[in-house]
């Protein structure tokens, strides 16, 4: 029989009181997740189910196991502890509410603030689940518990005002030293709650402009900077669920960004700043160790990243999802290294054992073949890619997929395959050139210019001869961008624009030429000028290509900066017309990044715009696939994110 807590007391930081625990007893349970102990941290639950903060903490542990491993029977296992964690709290909020008349409503108290932001937290984890689950059924009931949730948050923020406003009357009536009086929330029920709204207010804001069109209809929060600064403030709080707000907030600084440049510098500061904390109450705590890993990427040192990453599959080797998501980190940080052959076994591993997308792993590592001379064995691999089925992921077929086999296709001729510099065609896409070295982008740059050289002399009668200038074209135009010499990058990128109506294969250079070029002006011109603006909705380009996804994204991101980068307090770059800003873009290419805490750290609005109404039917259309063709581009790293 389920055990049910029909009283509840509270300590004055908001914890509940059970006997034989001691409030750091309870905070150190929460940590063991972080810290490396998943089944530890579900037995220390195990032993009082009955307590709703102890249910809701076995909740976080199935949770977070489930959106990892994205196994239908994890995420079912998860939904029935839910259901028992929302029972219990139900239960124990009916048993502590004081009966009310009929034109008087309950009196608000600490401890059904404390159930009440339990409750919420249930519906955010349930609705995040069976947005993942699969079925259209399941989804309908997504968005709807997705609903009630933000109906709960806000109605918690109504009687937190209301209880923090009648503490002059509490205080009269009860006296000073009664348990029921106090002028504040408890630190940990006000931390339970930032971290609901700060995160809804995060992802929603991360939509894009015409989906949070549909988000706000709904009566969805999505202010980006009130979003970061409520999970920072639970992160820096002495909370049990700071390491979750800690996450948010890192998934935000270093996988949502693509650099620390363009006026982010801020969010490099702050990444830091919760990678120092993090070692300090959760050392070695292997998603930090991930995390960690993202920004050293994103400070251009490929190689702290990749110790970080092979930390974090050290630590946490028991934990298939996220050996998995290092494995393929320390793949890709390796191959921005000029490290291929570090890189080898990652994807064979990866092909080994993971099913996400076997025909990407598969082109990867005929990549990193060629380059160490294992020619023969590459073409075999690339040749595999074309006996590959390829996925589908809930109805959206992979765009890796389509991307990988569309290059063996095209730049294939009798078993033998001729692809035009693919290396650093994936470093790009993959934001890799922002993670590179000044030596090895040099290195890119010689090879990708002897590359163009070598076209310029050949003959133009190849179909393919078009396709291949115009990828080299672009990766010298973001190679020159890198290296700050703006007149020619823009020749480049221009060049592109010039012939888009040749180019029948490699489309996404086109879209990806104008973002490119927009950014290199933002630079110039100190901000979003009107014709970073105008071309920036250019990138929107109508024809679907692999990469669309993903360069909108991007596209958006830079639009979200531009228009509200006073409310998130990014650095605005001075109003002089220059090559490039050659703090960010130069200065910025050598390392000087967080290795450890006693390293000192270098430094290195929510309203939607305009549309007609007429597009109203279609953004509702575009939001149900939105999240899965995300994930689906950047497999489980992706779809955790997307969460």
């Amino acid at each position: 029989r389920r055990l049910v807590m029909t009283t509840l007391t509270l300590d004055p930081e908001g914890l509940p009181v059970v006997e034989g625990f001691t409030a750091d007893d309870i905070k150190h349970g929460f940590r063991l997740f972080f810290l490396n102990k998943p089944q530890d941290a579900e037995a220390f639950f195990d032993q009082r189910m009955d307590v709703p903060l102890f249910a809701i903490g076995k909740c976080a542990v199935r949770w977070l196991w489930a959106v990892l491993s994205l196994d239908h029977e994890d995420m079912q296992r998860a939904l029935e502890v839910i259901d028992q964690a929302e029972a219990t709290t139900e239960t124990t909020l009916k048993a502590i509410t004081q009966p009310s008349g009929w034109f008087q409503r309950a009196p608000i108290t600490q401890k059904t603030l404390h159930c009440k932001a339990i409750l919420a937290k249930c519906l955010l984890l349930r609705a995040s689940l069976q947005l993942l689950h699969g079925s259209v059924m399941e989804k309908v009931k997504a968005g709807l518990n997705i609903k009630s949730a933000v109906s709960r948050y806000k109605s918690l923020e109504s009687d937190v005002s209301a209880f923090v406003q009648s503490a002059p009357e509490r205080k009269q009536a009860q006296g000073e030293t009664s348990e029921i009086y106090s002028e504040a929330v408890h630190p940990q029920t006000h931390s339970m709650i930032l971290f609901g709204t700060g995160l809804f207010n995060l992802i929603t804001s991360i939509l894009p402009p015409r989906l949070r069109r549909v988000a706000s209809v709904f009566g969805f929060p999505s202010d980006r900077a009130l979003g970061l600064e409520r999970l920072a403030t639970c992160f820096h709080g002495d909370s049990v669920v700071a390491p979750l707000a800690g996450l948010a907030l890192m998934f935000h600084h270093t996988i949502i960004q693509t650099s620390f440049h363009h006026g982010t510098q801020k969010f490099g500061k702050d990444a830091a700043a919760i990678l120092v904390k993090a070692d300090q109450v959760i050392p070695d705590a292997g998603l930090f160790l991930l995390m960690r890993g993202r920004y050293l990427k994103l400070v251009r040192d490929c190689e702290g990243a990749r110790q970080a990453f092979e930390r974090a599959i050290e630590v946490q080797a028991a934990w298939k999802p996220l050996v998995d998501m290092g494995m393929y980190e320390v793949g890709f940080a390796s191959m921005f290294l000029n490290d291929f052959e570090r890189a080898i076994p990652c994807w064979e591993k990866l092909l080994a054992d993971n099913t996400w997308s076997p025909a990407f792993y598969s082109y990867l590592l005929g990549i990193c073949l060629w380059r160490v001379g294992k020619k023969e064995r590459a073409r075999k691999v690339w040749q595999s890619v074309l006996e590959i089925d390829v996925r589908s992921l809930h109805g959206q077929r992979l765009p890796v997929d389509n991307f990988s086999l569309r290059k063996v296709k095209d730049y294939s001729h009798e078993n033998s395959f001729d692809l035009p510099l693919p290396h650093l065609e994936i470093a790009y896409v993959w934001a890799g050139f922002h993670q590179m070295s000044k030596d090895v982008l040099e290195g890119a740059f010689d090879e990708a210019t002897a590359y163009f050289s070598m076209l310029q002399a050949q003959s133009q009668t190849d179909h393919m001869h078009i396709e291949r200038v115009a990828v080299c074209r672009l990766l010298l135009g973001a190679l020159h961008v890198q290296l700050g010499r703006a007149v020619e990058a823009e020749e480049h990128l221009v060049a592109i624009e010039n012939m888009r109506h040749s180019i029948k294969h490699e489309i996404w250079t086109i879209p990806y030429a104008r973002y490119e070029l927009a950014m290199m002006w933002h630079e110039m011109d100190g901000g979003g000028s009107d014709r970073v603006q105008a071309k920036l909705e250019k990138a929107f380009y109508k024809t679907i290509h692999n990469f669309d996804v993903r360069l909108h994204v991007r596209t958006h991101l830079a639009q979200y900066h531009i228009k509200h980068g006073r409310a998130l307090g990014l650095h605005t770059l001075g109003g002089e017309h220059h090559e490039l800003h050659s703090a960010e873009s130069l200065s910025a290419l050598e390392p000087s990044a967080y290795h450890a805490p006693s390293r000192p750290v270098t430094e290195t609005g929510n309203e939607s715009e305009g549309e007609s109404d007429d597009e109203f039917e279609d953004a509702c259309d575009e939001l149900s696939g939105h999240v899965l063709r995300v994930a689906s581009e950047d497999g489980d790293v992706g779809a955790v994110c997307y969460v």
